[in-house]
Order: structure tokens, then sequence, then C-alpha cells
């Protein structure tokens, strides 16, 4: 596939000037270290390693870890877990995301289409082509307020297709799908027979504080074609940690653990043990917040309004008539970062020439460092 990372590779090695050093912004993992003593917690648990390493990982969710997952949606969905939810861990969202296309394709079998948003994460369109899904593109830009329109699509498309993708909120444009977005979907859905897969793994960093999100646990007890995907690599800055979550009725989680019997790796127990610790503690997330809005507030004070910041993550856009040549010159002076364009995509394939207008900056790094890129940035970007 020829994916927005590769393409921005080449672009890099065709440059004749290359730095000999570069911060790694053009992608989302978290270079600092987490708000929570993981490592403590593996010690704690070292202690006692009575069959901690002697059985074979729960392949689908420890009891411990399920009650903290429930819990942790509770909290953001405001109401009880519904009876028939169900959960299963993940090795991060990557494999949850194939694990759940590939239930859809199978269960839908004569359906052939998947309807993802675009710019999106490349993962979404990998696991699509994977499943021989034909991709139907849905916009999102500053004129739609980086919300997908679906009721615009024909009949015809909709009824042959097995699953939409949806994030929330999205990834380049870390913006929350509204309420009426997600019933929009789901209505759909429930008409066309189409799974809902909604990942929301940037959905607990909200930096906007005047913003009241809505999570779409909300909406269990409401869609049987539902399924959430969700992990700690970004809530908890522990992308190493290697885990998530897929969330969605019993039927369902069943149905995709058998899909994952033969495709997926087990998540080992000592994993699952502080992992619910990790869902269990707020307050780690709250301090990674504050920090994600300190570095926010850098940017803010150099570029004002001239920079789409994000509503939920670390993602800031810069706006530009030339993404190739922004993203050339940052890199010059050793910063990496990722046109928007290359995140774009058109029947499943990413070779787009369509411009959007953005570089993506992840303030991946601590603050120190992020105001050394804000000043780099500063020097090119003006």
């Amino acid at each position: 596939m020829n994916g927005p990372f590769s393409r921005l590779n080449r672009l890099y090695e065709k440059l004749e000037s290359k730095p000999e050093f570069s911060y790694k912004c053009h992608f989302g993992s978290p270079i600092t270290a987490p708000n929570y003593d993981i490592v403590g917690s593996l010690k704690l648990l070292l202690d006692e390693p009575e069959n901690l390493f002697s059985e074979y990982p729960n392949s689908r969710c420890t009891s411990e870890l399920k009650v903290s997952i429930f819990k942790y949606l509770s909290r953001v969905s405001d109401c009880d877990v519904v009876s028939d939810l169900d959960v299963l861990v993940t090795s991060g969202t990557r494999e949850a995301i194939t694990s759940v296309v590939t239930f859809a394709k199978h269960k839908k079998k004569k359906k052939s289409y998947a309807i993802v948003p675009s710019p999106c994460y490349p993962g979404y369109i990998g696991s699509c082509k994977f499943n021989d899904l034909d991709v139907f593109s849905v916009p999102l830009n500053e004129d739609n307020g980086f919300q997908p329109d679906l009721t615009g699509i024909d009949r015809e498309i909709l009824e042959n297709t097995a699953i939409i993708i949806l994030t929330n909120p999205g990834n380049p444009f870390t913006y929350y799908l509204k309420k009426e977005t997600i019933e929009q979907v789901l209505s759909i859905a429930e008409e066309f027979d189409i799974e809902c897969l909604i990942d929301e793994c940037f959905f607990d960093l909200q930096v906007s504080s005047d913003l009241n999100p809505v999570s779409a646990a909300s909406f269990f007890e409401k869609s049987r074609f539902l399924t959430i995907i969700h992990s700690l690599s970004k809530r908890s800055a522990s992308a190493g940690l290697r885990s998530g979550f897929i969330a969605s009725n019993k039927f369902k989680i069943s149905e995709i653990a058998n899909v994952r019997a033969f495709i997926s790796p087990t998540v080992p127990n000592i994993i699952q043990q502080v992992s619910a610790r990790l869902w269990d503690d707020e307050l780690h997330v709250n301090n990674e917040i504050n920090s994600i809005n300190e570095k926010i507030k850098v940017f803010k004070d150099n570029f004002g309004n001239s920079v789409l910041y994000p509503e939920a993550g670390f993602f800031v856009n810069l706006k530009t008539e030339d993404e190739k040549n922004l993203v050339e010159r940052l890199y010059a002076k050793g910063i990496k970062s990722m046109p928007v364009s290359f995140m774009e995509h058109s029947n499943g394939e990413f070779n787009t020439n369509k411009k959007h207008g953005y570089v993506r900056v992840g303030l991946v790094y601590g603050f120190d460092d992020i105001v050394k890129i804000c000043s780099i940035i500063k020097g090119v970007y003006s």
C-alpha cells in the first residue's frame, strides 16, 4: 500500500540536504514518559509472580481488566453499562481495527464496500484492502466542520456496504463527532444493515475546555451495529504497552473473538493487569492533558489563528498553500511533519494529488523540546 508514511519517506529521500538530527513530529507516538508509574506497577506485580507467566494469557480479557474497562465506559458515557455489553483486550488499536473489519467482511459476505473518512489514519485503509473491501471516501474539511456526512451517498453504495469506520475525535483533524453525527450514522447503519466501528483512541485527551464531547459508548443500548475500539497508547502515552480493547454486544464479541483466535496475538496477563490500573486512573490522564495544553499555548503565543488547534489530542495543523514545500523546508531544519494531503485517499488509494492546505505536527516531545521545535517552525513558517 502506498501509504502516507512511505510516501513521506520517499519525499525525504529525494532531498539533497538532509539534517543530522530530526524531531519526529510526523507521527502520533508520544516520546515523553507516561504520567503514570508503569514500571512501579510492573515491579509490584513481579513481587508476586505466582501463575503470572506459567499460564496462557486470557485471550478475551481478564476479569479485573473487564471490570476496569466497564467502569471507564460508564464514566465516559455517563450511564450504566448495558447488560449485553462485552469487551476483548487487544494489542493496541491497529490489531483491533483489522479484527473488526475482518469480522464485518465475513459477516456481510455479499457486501463489498467500506465507508471511511478522508483524510484518515492509514490503518483503516490497510485493513479494508486486506479484506478486499472497496473504500468509499467521505471528505472531512472546514466546510463541513470536520463532520462526516453520509446522507448524500447513493443508496446502491449503502446497500452494498459492510462497515462504516469513524474516528472520535478525528485524525489528523482531532475534532469530536457531534451527537447528531453519531445518531445519523447509526440510523443509516440500522437501515442498511451496516457494521459501524468508531475509534476513540484520542477521546480522553480533551484540550478544549468549553466542550462537552459525546462518547459513542452512550449509544450501545440504541444500536446493535456499534463497535468501539480504544487503547492506552494516546490516553496514557503508553504506545509501547500495546494494550487496547474492542467493545460491543456479547454476540458480536464472541464472533470477533473467533476471528482473533487465528489472526491475533494474545496480550500477556501482566500487561492486562497493568492496563486495568491505567483504565482506573484519571489523574495521570488529567496531567497529560495539562502537559499538552502547555505545549499548545506555546504555539498559540507564537502563531495565533494561523494554526488549526485540536479539540483533543496533540496534533496541530499548520495552514499553508504549499504543503510539500513547507514539509521540505521544515525537514531541512530538522523537523519531520506530515502533509495532510498524504493522508487523503480516493477509493482506497493514498496517491491522490488533492491539496488539503495543512501540515500536521505532533506535539509528542517534552515542553523544552516543543519550545525549540516551535522556534524552528517560526523561522520557516512565516
